[in-house]
């Protein structure tokens, strides 16, 4: 650090010389000047002396053993501004051994700076935990010395109302940063923690639910106390129930049983299982109570891993039907959702909101169920009500395609899986449909889906559907559908069923006699592929004969095909292939 001379009479110059290389210093350390300088102190209060036998700490490490290094403490309550507002947890003295005091000195000595996550010399995880580096510029503590949690700060904080679009819109940069913030003044010799909840908010909201106006608390907690509410000094704070959680499974003793599902004759639900079946229907008729969807998540300080910043964000959805069924296992749930649905079957469509007026309605109840559960629940609805429901499998993407907008329109019952919505195809095509609304949409190329990054390209996408359906609408209404067949020739668009084909010889030469057969059965792969009209098929028909027959090797290829399908195709009547020739 010299610069002075060997006489001792350059000492001046040299001083000067390190004041104005101080942005060299940091430079050489490593340390950023803070980007939060001025806070507001209104939730501080200062320690008192008595409170601790040595008295408040210097910033010459020569304190009384066992002396409180906190000069002030987080006293709260703290009502949020604002999601951008940062709150002084604490601040500290921080002793410095003589290697400390030469460097701080060397420090700008009126500004806060950046001394967060640093595991080298300068890294300040000394003051929270026993742990220290073997380098360390500050004095080692002893247990009953280092920084506690103030007792304030561990309780639920006052909400700040939340309005999840135009907060990301505003404050969307905040939650690429760090909500936690451990600052060192070289001129104070002081360190101070910085909370910043609105960052926990963005992040939190970054995830991808949509959620109407809500409200966000949030407190720190210790947890590396035995007990999750027991403070530093040992004592265990008390706490209301409604600050651990207000959710709590009802018991159906005292509810009316429902009567029995109409179709429900042959296996009519136990008595336990009808007052189930009862607070279901009430559930879906009238409920009078909002929905409250609790969202938390916690951030530790890269510092102090212990101490964790806990964000509560509490939404309330009004008009929301259902409930969860929280029934033992073995006692029927299956059976009470499948009577819910008989239930419930004769009820009007649910009206399209305006914001999706593209859609069309369904009266069908989706149920999604694990892979291995897909084929259970057809057979319980089959078991519970025969075939007075109509059911729809859709196991994978393969079956949603062959699926008819009509189909789904009348159907009762949909039973789709989980993996439909994760699988390539499904993936694929929700990403072009959001692209005809949002062109450099695109799902992130990740491997595991059940992260904040799918959830938000999940919202994005969904938000694209409904005007993408309202460009259907409009394309139907300038085209409109064509009517039933036997009173048009046009195809329907929205018929994807595979129409027969009728294979004709090729023209310009006469067809070949394969085992008395004059006509040429199409390959697997020709088969599977859909058809709009068997009028396309006509035409499609002979080219591919053509061009069959142009060789030994296509000839080869289509006596393989012959027998391939031969199996799966039987072979037309004579009556069958006199009637496609005429038409």
């Amino acid at each position: 650090w010299g610069g002075g001379g060997a006489d001792g009479g350059g000492g001046a110059a040299g001083a000067g010389g390190l004041r104005r290389s101080g942005d060299d210093v940091l430079a050489a350390f490593k340390i950023a000047r803070s980007e939060i300088q001025d806070v507001s102190d209104r939730c501080l209060v200062p320690v008192d002396a008595a409170a601790s036998p040595g008295g408040r700490c210097g910033g010459g490490g020569e304190e009384e053993e066992g002396g409180d290094l906190a000069q002030e403490i987080f006293a709260g309550p703290a009502a949020l501004g604002s999601p951008s507002e940062a709150l002084p947890l604490l601040v500290a003295s921080a002793p410095l051994l003589p290697s400390g005091r030469a460097i701080v000195g060397q420090l700008p000595p009126g500004e806060w700076l950046d001394f967060s996550g640093r595991s080298d010399a300068l890294g300040t995880r000394c003051f929270f935990a026993s742990r220290r580096h073997e380098h360390s510029v500050f004095e080692p503590l002893p247990p009953g010395r280092l920084l506690q949690v103030p007792r304030a700060a561990s309780e639920w904080q006052p909400p700040l109302s939340v309005n999840a679009d135009a907060t990301l819109a505003e404050f969307a940069r905040l939650a690429d940063e760090e909500p936690w913030l451990v600052q060192l003044h070289p001129g104070q010799k002081a360190l101070r923690v910085l909370l910043r909840p609105g960052v926990l908010l963005l992040r939190m909201l970054r995830r991808g639910t949509a959620l109407p106006a809500a409200r966000f608390n949030w407190r720190v907690l210790n947890s590396s106390a035995t007990n999750p509410l027991q403070q530093g000094d040992g004592s265990v704070r008390p706490v209301a129930a409604t600050a651990v959680g207000e959710f709590s499974i009802l018991s159906n003793v005292e509810d009316a049983a429902h009567t029995q599902p109409p179709h429900f004759v042959e296996w009519p639900l136990r008595r336990e299982q009808l007052r189930s079946l009862g607070w279901m229907v009430s559930q879906e008729r009238r409920r009078r109570e909002p929905f409250v969807a609790e969202i938390r998540e916690t951030s530790p300080c890269p510092d102090a891993p212990h101490w964790r910043l806990e964000g509560c964000l509490r939404c309330e959805y009004a008009g929301v039907k259902g409930g969860v069924l929280a029934d033992a296992i073995g006692y029927g749930k299956t059976a009470c959702s499948i009577g819910l649905i008989d239930c419930t079957l004769r009820d009007p469509l649910p009206q399209v909101p305006a914001a999706f007026s593209g859609f069309i309605p369904s009266r069908a109840t989706l149920v999604l169920a694990p892979t291995n559960l897909h084929s259970q629940w057809l057979a319980e609805i089959k078991k519970f009500t025969g075939a007075t429901m109509r059911v729809l499998s859709v196991p994978t993407c393969a079956q949603l395609k062959r699926l008819t907008l009509q189909e789904l329109a009348q159907a009762d019952v949909v039973v789709a899986t989980y993996r439909l919505f994760y699988s390539s195809p499904y993936l694929n095509r929700l990403q072009e449909v959001a692209r005809t609304q949002k062109p450099d949409f695109a799902f992130p190329h990740v491997r595991t889906k059940a992260t904040g990054e799918w959830a938000t390209a999940y919202r994005r996408a969904f938000e694209a559907i409904p005007g993408w359906a309202g460009q259907l609408r409009d394309a139907i209404e300038r085209h409109p559908v064509t009517p039933a067949k036997g009173q048009s020739h046009q195809p329907n668009l929205d018929d994807t069923t595979p129409a027969p084909e009728v294979q004709k010889a090729a023209p310009g030469g006469p067809a070949r006699r394969r085992r008395g057969k004059t006509s040429a059965v199409p390959s697997a792969k020709e088969a599977d592929e859909p058809q709009l009209s068997s009028r396309a098929s006509q035409e499609v028909a002979p080219t591919a004969a053509s061009q069959l027959s142009s060789s030994d090797s296509g000839a080869k290829r289509r006596r393989l095909s012959n027998k391939q399908a031969s199996a799966n195709f039987p072979e037309p009547t004579l009556s069958e292939a006199a009637a496609a020739e005429s038409s």
